[in-house]
């Protein structure tokens, strides 16, 4: 890898960036929203009148945030050359490929590294409520220490959001109505989940385990 030639393309953004930030500063958000608007006070305004500038102000400043986030990767990037620690990866110890480095000189991790640490948790909850005590705990779950949960967490949400949410069936796919809005209405049942206590399709159904306050399927003739 050649070091000066990536110290020249990451002292080039820095460069750049400092400009655009520099930009930014005088000009977008160089304005007040008095300046902006043309009013002397907003204070009597509808919240809705000032919408469009305030979301304009909001993008400007989420750009700011993304130069100065980059800014702070070149930097570090332009440390870890001087340190002699260029192009390895702090958290496997390989060296990272040249073709990585070339497309993002500023790249601490390994492509590899990268991708795992962005990856989701594997059900999608977040890792705080392991510690969180009842009712903020983890109730989303069909065991418990206590035994088989027949009516849990994840049940409750799903008798709720059958009654409607803000998704529409196009964002749930296989969804077809607005009934099945709602992550998981395809593969998840309400109450026991042990094959044992699952209906089959064509059973009674009066014999469908069913949530408190939902109604039961009526049979077809």
């Amino acid at each position: 890898m050649d070091r000066q030639r990536q110290r020249r393309a990451l002292e080039a953004k820095r460069k750049s960036l400092e400009a655009a930030h520099r930009e930014m500063r005088e000009h977008a958000l160089g304005m007040s929203i008095r300046d902006a608007t043309g009013v002397l006070s907003v204070i009597d305004n509808h919240p809705a009148d000032l919408a469009s500038t305030t979301f304009q102000r909001e993008m400007e400043l989420g750009f700011e945030g993304a130069v100065e986030d980059l800014l702070r990767k070149v930097e570090a990037a332009l440390g870890r050359l001087d340190e002699g620690t260029y192009g390895m990866c702090p958290r496997c110890g390989r060296r990272i490929a040249e073709e990585r480095m070339e497309a993002q000189p500023w790249s601490e991790l390994c492509i590899d590294c990268q991708r795992s640490g962005e990856s989701p948790a594997s059900d999608g909850r977040p890792i705080e409520e392991e510690v969180l005590a009842p009712p903020f705990g983890r109730s989303f779950k069909d065991v418990s220490p206590e035994g088989v949960v027949g009516f849990d967490g994840e049940d409750s949400w799903q008798a709720v959001a059958r009654m409607g949410t803000s998704n529409t069936p196009s964002d749930v796919p296989p969804a077809v109505n607005y009934g099945d809005t709602y992550v998981g209405f395809e593969s998840e049942n309400i109450g026991f989940v042990e094959d044992t206590d699952i209906s089959v399709e064509g059973s009674d159904p009066g014999d469908l385990p069913q949530a408190p306050g939902i109604a039961p399927p009526e049979a077809e003739d």
